[in-house]
């Protein structure tokens, strides 16, 4: 993944990456308890 400007793009990656973490988290706490 090759990001030319950050501008805009650090705040929708930094948003995309903690839902995907929260649900990444939720699923791996369910499945394991």
């Amino acid at each position: 993944m090759v990001v030319e400007s950050e501008d805009g793009m650090s705040t929708v990656e930094y948003a995309i990456g903690t839902i995907a973490a929260a649900a990444f988290g939720a699923i791996l706490y369910t499945v394991v308890s």
